[in-house]
């Protein structure tokens, strides 16, 4: 007899589990759902399924900020490890993600761009990576013995839910740096003083010739290593830059000195676009 599914909720919204364990899980249950014959996905060009399947599992563990890295060669692995997690909270994240990457990214693109961890070396229809993926969630129901299917329509309405609360979330954060930023410079700091400031924080310095960041050397803190800022530091980095531009140009009379750093310049000129 079938389970009710009732979905995980959490009282702050964080799950019980690391990113790298709810990964671990979907790769495993990936492992046996591409040893099956008989579903749906059956006449899905196999490379494409695959790839789509491991772009997916790589894209909720970018969301948990860690570098999953799983290839396509890995579903077919015989190295297993048992995770323990719950499959209540493990279908909520899987359809939420899943839902996520479907409708928000471009899946192609993101397939090819990541073509080094799969076997998918051309364009495929959009319709079918999503079939794998709604088959997958479904996959993971059906293996726990519960009564839910998902719908294409329903994980659409998730999607949209999901997106209208990211945007409330990225707005408060986006004034709440602003408020932060908006007390240092009404303290008197300058933009720059707050922009280096914010540099050191990270251990980064600004290269304004091409306009990118790298690391300082931990040992010679006047050189500047040739490795670029990692793509996670640039997000929060850049939500900092957004927030203190617009700051800055709140506050900005038309009196005060331009900021050497030409980013600020930039973002406010952005903003005013906009």
């Amino acid at each position: 007899m079938s389970k009710e599914f009732i979905e995980y909720h959490s009282e702050d919204g964080r799950g019980p589990y690391s990113a790298a364990m709810i990964c671990s899980s979907l790769e495993q249950y990936a492992k046996n759902y591409v040893k099956e014959n008989d579903r749906i996905t059956s006449n899905i060009d196999k490379n494409v399924r695959d790839a789509v399947l491991v772009d997916a599992i790589n894209y909720i563990g970018l969301q948990g900020w860690i570098d999953y890295a799983l290839y396509t060669n890995d579903l077919y692995s015989q190295k297993s490890e048992k995770i323990s997690v719950s499959p209540q909270c493990l279908l909520t994240v899987a359809a939420n993600h899943c839902a996520f990457y479907m409708f928000n990214e471009n899946m192609v693109d993101s397939v090819l761009r990541n073509d080094y961890m799969n076997d998918c070396n051309k364009e495929f229809d959009p319709n079918d990576g999503a079939i794998v993926l709604l088959d997958f969630v479904n996959y993971i129901a059906q293996r726990n013995d519960y009564d839910k299917r998902f719908t294409m329509r329903e994980l659409y309405e998730r999607f949209k839910t999901q997106k209208h609360n990211c945007e409330m979330k990225k707005l408060k954060e986006f004034l709440e740096l602003t408020d932060k930023y908006s007390e240092l410079l009404a303290n008197g700091y300058s933009i720059d003083n707050v922009f280096e400031n914010m540099l050191s924080k990270h251990n980064l310095k600004y290269v304004p010739e091409d306009g990118t960041y790298h690391y300082i050397d931990e040992i010679n803190p006047r050189l500047v290593k040739d490795d670029e800022i990692h793509p996670w530091t640039a997000i929060m980095v850049n939500k900092e830059v957004d927030a203190m531009a617009y700051a800055y140009a709140k506050m900005n009379d038309g009196s005060k000195q331009v900021p050497q750093a030409k980013i600020i310049n930039e973002r406010i000129v952005d903003m005013k676009r906009r």
